[in-house]
């Protein structure tokens, strides 16, 4: 197989070079209208529309997806606690008492 380097190849002809495209004078020369991709909601835009219960459920959802990812094993190494000390102050408490992770909760409500 012989490789052609690109100055050996010929160069096209007037009539390629000067040939309008049929497939642009064809198309319609208006730009049609972009939409965004997000309905705006007049709710959305309040200051009422973030109460203290949604910041706690958005504060508890993004912690629920870090402490899937957690390296509890580094995190022991670094900061010298058991995994098991670790795991108590980030689990979520149904007897209503405070650790780690309730007061990582109540950081994001405001008072």
């Amino acid at each position: 197989m012989v490789k052609r380097s690109l100055s050996s190849s010929p160069p096209p002809s007037e009539s390629e070079q000067t040939k309008p495209s049929s497939s642009s004078s064809s198309i319609d020369e208006k730009p049609s209208p972009k939409k965004s991709p997000r309905k705006s909601n007049p709710t959305s835009n309040s200051k009422e529309s973030w109460d203290a219960d949604k910041k706690k459920i958005v504060a508890e959802m993004i912690l629920e997806a870090g402490f899937k990812s957690v390296d509890y094993k580094l995190m022991s190494e670094r900061t010298g606690l058991t995994t098991k000390q670790l795991r108590d102050a980030l689990k979520f408490r149904h007897d209503g008492g405070t650790n780690l992770r309730s007061h990582l909760i109540n950081s994001v409500i405001p008072k």
